[in-house]
């Protein structure tokens, strides 16, 4: 009987120890280089770039006056779309495309209506 006690006495403490460690953040984690950034602007736009002025969380009527009208626009739903008794934001977004400056990610909320900023993208190649 003793021994049984102590086999599960640490059993349990094993697996509390190993739930610990599967929940803590790895701090050796460190985000790709890749994406560069000036200000709020990823892939490190030339400094006299408009896009500069673009920043987190501005509105859809924001953006478009100060760069104007895009060349291209493309809306998509997110996986949160299809949760149900979500209500809350980024159940769909919308990427404004400018030729030869970059992409303007928005994240919409189907119950506000409203659209924020929450990627602006530096490609020329666009």
């Amino acid at each position: 009987m003793l021994m049984s006690s102590k086999i599960f006495t640490f059993l349990f403490a094993s697996i509390i120890t190993i739930s610990i460690q599967g929940c803590s953040s790895n701090p050796s984690y460190s985000e790709s280089s890749e994406s560069i950034s000036v200000g709020d602007v990823e892939n490190n736009p030339p400094v006299d770039s408009v896009l500069i002025k673009i920043r987190k969380g501005m509105t859809s009527d924001t953006v478009v006056s100060i760069l104007g009208g895009p060349s291209n626009v493309n809306s998509y739903q997110t996986g949160k779309r299809w949760i149900p008794f979500y209500y809350g934001p980024d159940t769909s977004r919308t990427d404004f495309i400018y030729s030869g400056l970059g992409r303007i990610v928005f994240s919409n909320s189907r119950y506000s209506g409203g659209s924020k900023v929450i990627h602006i993208i530096y490609d020329p190649s666009l």
